[in-house]
């Protein structure tokens, strides 16, 4: 009769150990699950700001090379305008509107930085920006 008195408590210190068992294992796993998609979604996040990255720095340069070649180009269209002409005739000279002093010297192709040299160049500089939407 003794062991029958002892057979009962003993089931349910087993049942019970089992039981938790089972409970911590349920924790454990819900824990992981979770911390796996949470470092799902934290990778899905850097990629994504990677690639916003990505793409504004090919903006980026897309638009400081489109620059540079709008430059380059103002500058041809300035010096092809202003190549081969004389400045130093009486009084100076108009070209494309622009009045060029007697001071200044056209004919070898080199400028000083005068304003009307210049506001020719910028002028050629906006027209290209504004033609490819950069302005």
């Amino acid at each position: 009769m003794n062991k029958n008195k002892l057979l009962l408590p003993i089931s349910i210190l087993l049942g019970c150990i089992i039981l938790g068992g089972f409970y911590y294992a349920s924790v454990v796993y819900t824990q992981q699950a979770t911390e796996k998609q949470w470092q799902t979604e934290i990778q899905a996040k850097q990629a994504e700001q990677q690639t916003t990255i990505d793409q504004q720095t090919y903006q980026n340069d897309r638009i400081a090379s489109e620059k540079s070649d709008c430059a380059e180009q103002a500058r041809v269209k300035t010096v092809n305008e202003y190549r081969g002409k004389n400045c130093h005739d009486s009084g100076g000279e108009t070209i494309n509107g622009y009045y060029l002093p007697d001071s200044v010297d056209c004919s070898n192709g080199t400028y000083p930085s005068t304003t009307y040299y210049i506001s020719a160049h910028n002028n050629a500089y906006n027209t290209c920006l504004e033609s490819k939407g950069l302005k």
